[in-house]
């Protein structure tokens, strides 16, 4: 990515105004879904891959330009919600989710740095450096607290905070970004079926946590949302709101306990926002842990 385009996603990020929250009513919402519907035909849409950098002035998502090692992938902005809608349109959102996904930069950490991720979730505000590979030690911090570390893999020991090698088998680095994800619904389902790939009790809850706590490529992005598109019994919830206050287009996924679980966009771009406990703010990457951008 040269400079050209830097300044081009800075100027995106300037120009795009965030929705008003007084407009983002259950009605709106249906519309939206209904008129994305009818923008790509009632069958399944399918994503391009020549759309990685289709930058649309019409994307709400500020993204800013990469600054002494910083490059900035997500914003800052505002969004549970309203009753659930059962309906077709579900997979729809999600599809045009991966579409949004696919407009994002595809910049890379290298491997030495940290991947910055700033939330607000019911307990207050996040904030977490989680090693790009995996191997150096991450941070967090939640709600004002004293800081809590990540512990870093390196071969078959964990390293603990003063970096001393504490014994754990083979450990397996928990890398913050996810370079080698699938890039295709198929695959990506399957991926997040195996025992051996995903560390959460279901499909839905591996989707979750990829969608919220690892920076992949924007086509791993893509093929996540359109893998969950996928899953059976997915409605719709017009007017969701994640811990921040953003009102936005939630999909709810079953859930054995009856708890709902909901990924939601923002009604206009279809920006991945957050869930109903983890509204996600900025994405980026730094130099060390601690570092904001």
């Amino acid at each position: 990515m040269d400079v050209d385009e830097m300044k081009l996603i800075k100027e995106f990020s300037g120009s795009a105004p965030l929705p008003d929250r007084n407009q983002l009513v259950p009605a709106r919402n249906r519309l939206i879904v209904a008129a994305a519907e009818e923008r790509t035909g009632s069958a399944p849409a399918m994503r391009s891959r020549g759309r990685r950098w289709a930058w649309s002035t019409g994307l709400t998502v500020g993204l800013a330009a990469a600054i002494s090692g910083v490059l900035v992938l997500t914003p800052a902005g505002e969004v549970g919600g309203g009753a659930p809608v059962a309906n077709a349109e579900a997979a729809q959102v999600l599809r045009s989710a991966a579409d949004a996904a696919l407009k994002l930069p595809d910049a890379a950490p290298r491997p030495d740095q940290f991947v910055y991720l700033r939330s607000e979730t019911p307990d207050g505000p996040r904030e977490a450096w989680l090693s790009a590979d995996g191997t150096r030690e991450g941070v967090y911090v939640q709600g004002g607290e004293n800081p809590g570390t990540v512990p870093a893999c390196q071969g078959s020991t964990y390293q603990d905070s003063i970096g001393t090698p504490q014994e754990a088998g083979n450990c397996t680095p928990e890398a913050g970004y996810r370079p080698g994800l699938p890039t295709e619904a198929d695959a990506m389902l399957e991926y997040l079926k195996n025992p051996e790939n995903a560390k959460d009790p279901n499909v839905v809850s591996s989707i979750r946590r990829l969608a919220t706590e690892s920076y992949m490529r924007p086509e791993s992005r893509a093929a996540l949302f359109e893998a969950a598109a996928e899953i059976p019994g997915i409605t719709v919830v017009p007017d969701a709101k994640d811990p921040s206050g953003r009102s936005g287009i939630g999909i709810s996924f079953p859930s054995p306990d009856g708890t709902p679980q909901l990924l939601i966009f923002d009604p206009t771009s279809y920006a991945f926002l957050g869930t109903e406990n983890y509204a996600q703010l900025e994405v980026a990457f730094t130099d060390q842990p601690g570092h904001r951008p």
